[in-house]
C-alpha cells in the first residue's frame, strides 16, 4: 500500500530533480515493463526454490532498499543510474502477484 503513495508522486520527484517530461516517461515506462516481467521471474524463482515466503521477503526488502537509492545525489544527477534504480526497484517490488499463494 505504501507503493501506491510513492508511485503517485514519483513523477513529481523526478521533475523536481530536473528530469524532462520525456525522461520521466521513459523511466516510468521502463519501470512498468520491469514490474510486468518481474512477476514471471519471481513466480519462477519461488516455484524453483519451493519457498514463496523467503523469496517474497528477500525481494521486497531489496526493492525497498533500492527505492531509497533515489535519495542519493549521485543517482539524482545521472539519468542512467536513475533509470537503473527504477527498473531494479520495480523488478524487486513486483512480488505481489504471488502473495495470495502464501
Amino acid at each position: 500500500s505504501a507503493w501506491a503513495c510513492l508511485s503517485r508522486f514519483i513523477a513529481v520527484f523526478y521533475a523536481e530533480i530536473g528530469m524532462s517530461r520525456a525522461q520521466i516517461g521513459q523511466i516510468q515506462f521502463a519501470g512498468q515493463i520491469s514490474s510486468f516481467l518481474g512477476q514471471f521471474l519471481w513466480a519462477w524463482v519461488a516455484d524453483y526454490l519451493g519457498d514463496y515466503k523467503k523469496v517474497y521477503v528477500g525481494a521486497t526488502s531489496l526493492g525497498t532498499a533500492l527505492v531509497f537509492c533515489n535519495a542519493l545525489p549521485s543517482v539524482q544527477h545521472s539519468f542512467s543510474l536513475l533509470c537503473g534504480v527504477a527498473i531494479l526497484s520495480n523488478l524487486f517490488l513486483s512480488t505481489a502477484a504471488f502473495v495470495d499463494a502464501l
